[in-house]
């Protein structure tokens, strides 16, 4: 992924930035099916892929706002790829800034700041800071209800609440 230069924003205002997104894109987490709504919300595509570029997430080709497309191995679990799309949805908003820059970010062995980035763009996005805290008192901290609340995997789920606060790694 050598290229994308990150945004330096903190962890608390990518949070933000991807709540945000969600809400005025009208994603509503653990509801909204992620595949339908990059397809009918923000015109994106999203491709199956049997490269092995892909096989442990996937990657995004950004040409312009209306033209991107995500792609994602056959050989993830369902909720694995809730998180990829979610992941690369944070390079199109953050990196490429809603296909204002054309990029091309695929999965490295190296986790720079522009992956990381990403990954926290799209922990927020998914799992909403006030809805996960909340459901965690709700659910006494039963990190696979909320994981089925969001429809997330255990360890997706497992990290935003260590990352929250909400538990110890």
């Amino acid at each position: 992924m050598a290229g994308i230069i990150p945004t330096n924003l903190s962890r608390k205002q990518i949070y933000v930035l991807a709540e945000l997104f969600a809400e005025k894109t009208s994603y509503i987490p653990g509801i909204t099916e992620i595949i339908d709504y990059v397809k009918e919300k923000l015109h994106g595509n999203i491709v199956y892929s049997d490269n092995p570029k892909d096989s442990v997430g996937g990657s995004i080709s950004v040409n312009s706002r209306d033209d991107f497309t995500i792609y994602l191995s056959k050989a993830t679990s369902r909720k694995r790829d809730v998180f990829t799309i979610a992941h690369e949805l944070g390079h199109y908003f953050l990196h490429s800034r809603l296909g204002e820059v054309q990029l091309k970010a695929s999965r490295s062995e190296d986790i720079d700041e522009a992956e990381k980035e990403a990954n926290s763009f799209a922990a927020a996005f998914l799992m909403p800071e006030d809805r996960v805290r909340k459901l965690f008192s709700e659910k006494d901290g039963n990190i696979s209800a909320l994981a089925d609340a969001f429809k997330v995997s255990l360890t997706a789920m497992n990290w935003r609440c260590i990352n929250l606060g909400l538990k110890k790694a």
